[in-house]
């Protein structure tokens, strides 16, 4: 993997793997990083019964893969290996472009370009938050997911591999 490492004294905070392709709804833009197809807005701390009803629409809608309505999330495995497995599916299946991208947040990466940054382990919030469980039509794929809000910023993403 092609990658630019964080200095020695700079503490990791999030390390995962994001496995893109040509029909992703997120993707890489060399200005400006990972952005996600929509900007709506996502209440990250519901307050009230319509917000946590809101955060479930827009979570749920995004783990399911033929839903097609433009997702304020960007999906990140939290595991290397589970990455890896999902890019050579990919490629397998003939998908173009198929890229592994390694995201690295620091404690330095907070304050100076990421202070929006903000990303949910899936079955915490699902199980946690949203009191449901982890829908069948998303398998294997949520243990390991985490969900970016709406961008990964160019300094996060660190490294990548191209799989076809």
């Amino acid at each position: 993997m092609s990658a630019l490492s964080p200095s020695e004294n700079n503490r990791i905070i999030f390390e995962g793997h994001r496995v893109e392709d040509d029909t992703s709804r997120a993707f890489y833009q060399h200005d400006l990083g990972i952005v996600a197809e929509s900007n709506t807005f996502v209440p990250t701390n519901p307050t009230n019964t319509a917000e946590y009803g809101y955060l479930k629409t827009l979570v749920m809608r995004h783990l399911d893969w033929d839903c097609r309505i433009p997702s304020p999330f960007i999906s990140v495995y939290g595991d290397c290996e589970h990455a890896e497995r999902e890019a050579e599916r990919r490629a397998r299946q003939g998908r173009h472009n198929v890229v592994l991208r390694e995201i690295i947040v620091t404690e330095d990466d907070l304050p100076a370009t990421c202070y929006s940054l903000q990303w949910l382990f899936v079955p915490e919030l699902l199980e946690d938050v949203l009191g449901c469980e982890v829908p069948d039509f998303v398998g294997g794929n949520a243990d390991p997911e985490f969900l970016f809000v709406h961008h990964i910023p160019k300094e996060c993403v660190c490294g990548f591999r191209w799989y076809s």
